[in-house]
C-alpha cells in the first residue's frame, strides 16, 4: 500500500490519537475569539488560503508519519528476513544442531551422573548394612564363644570335681582294703601263733609224763 493510499484512509477514518493531536494543534479559545473578532476585517481569500495551508501542513505531517511507519515496517521486515535467512543457512543449522546435540549429551551425562551417584549411595548403604551385619555377627560369635568357654570351664570344673571324688573314693577303697588285709594278716598271724603255741605244748607234755613214770619204778 502506498503512502498516498494511506493518507486517503486516514482522512476517512482518523484515530482518536490523531484527533487529539489535531485538537492540540488547533488554536486556543482566546485565539479563536480573536479570529472571530478579526474575521470581519480579514478578507475571504486570506481565510481560504490559511485553511488550505493548515490542510497542507496536516497532510504533509501525515505523509511524513506514514513514510516513517512504512520505513520502520520495511526495516523490521528486512531484519526478520535477515534472521530467517541466517536461520536457514547451513552454518546456523549446523550450529543449532551442534548446540542441540550438546544439550542432549549434557542431559544424558547428567542422567548418567545421577544414576552413578544413586548407585554409589546404594552401594555405600549396602556396605554399611553389611558392615553392621558383620559386626553384629562377630558380637554374637564372641558371645557364643564366651558362653562356650564358660560352659567348658563349668564342665571342666565339674569333671575335675568328679575325678577328684573318684580319686578320693579309690583311695578310700585302697585304704579300706589295706586295713582289711592288715587285719586279716594280724588275725592269721595270731592264729598261727596260737597253733604254734599249742603244738609246742603238746610236745612238752609226753616228756614230762615219761620222766615221772620212770621215777616210780
Amino acid at each position: 500500500m502506498s503512502a498516498r493510499s494511506r493518507i486517503d484512509i486516514i482522512k476517512r477514518d482518523k484515530s482518536p490519537d490523531r484527533k487529539r493531536r489535531d485538537v492540540s494543534r488547533s488554536p486556543s479559545p482566546s485565539r479563536k475569539r480573536l479570529d472571530r473578532g478579526d474575521r470581519k476585517h480579514v478578507p475571504q481569500s486570506a481565510r481560504h488560503d490559511k485553511a488550505k495551508e493548515q490542510s497542507r501542513r496536516r497532510r504533509e505531517e501525515l505523509e511524513q508519519q506514514l513514510i516513517e511507519e512504512e520505513a520502520l515496517s520495511k526495516i523490521e521486515q528486512a531484519i526478520q528476513k535477515t534472521v530467517d535467512d541466517q536461520l536457514e543457512s547451513e552454518e546456523i543449522k549446523a550450529e543449532i544442531e551442534r548446540r542441540v546435540e550438546e544439550e542432549i549429551q549434557r542431559r544424558i551425562q547428567r542422567e548418567e551422573d545421577q544414576r552413578e551417584e544413586k548407585r554409589k549411595r546404594e552401594m555405600e548403604e549396602a556396605q554399611r548394612k553389611q558392615s553392621e551385619l558383620s559386626q553384629q555377627k562377630r558380637r554374637e560369635e564372641e558371645i557364643i564363644k564366651e558362653q562356650q568357654a564358660a560352659e567348658a570351664a563349668r564342665l571342666g570344673k565339674m569333671e575335675e570335681e568328679r575325678l577328684k571324688e573318684l580319686e578320693n573314693k579309690r583311695l578310700e577303697r585302697e585304704e579300706e582294703e589295706r586295713r582289711k588285709r592288715d587285719a586279716e594278716l594280724r588275725e592269721k598271724m595270731q592264729q598261727q601263733f596260737i597253733m604254734n603255741k599249742n603244738t609246742r605244748s603238746q610236745q612238752v607234755r609226753p616228756k614230762i609224763s615219761f620222766s615221772m613214770g620212770f621215777g616210780k619204778k
